[in-house]
């Protein structure tokens, strides 16, 4: 998952901790076993520009860099992760609105709260990102 969140709050990215609160959600059903999942960041990330890796399944990294003018960017990717089917798939095809959601906490500021929804394409074996 990626995106890009406009965001003027100031926080150390190589000091916070994350935690995904909501990885893929529908409606008020949690579709990853195992959330909320906390990140802590790794060795060499900077305050503008970190990465993060979950200590537990499912496994999960995140980078986020701080991109002037725009905001931060940020990439969430899980393994070893079971995953449901959102209801609205059938049984098939069909499409799904998903809402992720993460907290950063570096200890000094105020945390910074990000969630989005986006839709995803189902298909017979899986969901897909747009």
């Amino acid at each position: 998952m990626t995106g890009v969140f406009p965001s003027t709050l100031p926080i150390n990215l190589g000091q916070a901790r994350v935690t995904i609160t909501q990885v893929l959600r529908q409606g008020a059903t949690e579709l990853v076993q195992g959330a909320p999942i906390s990140l802590v960041s790794t060795p060499g990330s900077s305050p503008t520009l970190a990465n993060y890796l979950s200590l537990g399944i499912p496994l999960a990294t995140m980078q986020i860099a701080q991109v002037p003018f725009v905001g931060r960017a940020v990439q969430i990717t899980l393994a070893a992760a079971t995953v449901g089917r959102p209801s609205t798939c059938g049984l098939f095809f069909g499409t799904a609105a998903l809402t992720t959601s993460f907290r950063l906490d570096d200890g000094v500021n105020v945390p910074v709260v990000v969630t989005g929804t986006q839709p995803w394409a189902c298909v017979p074996a899986e969901i897909i990102s747009p």
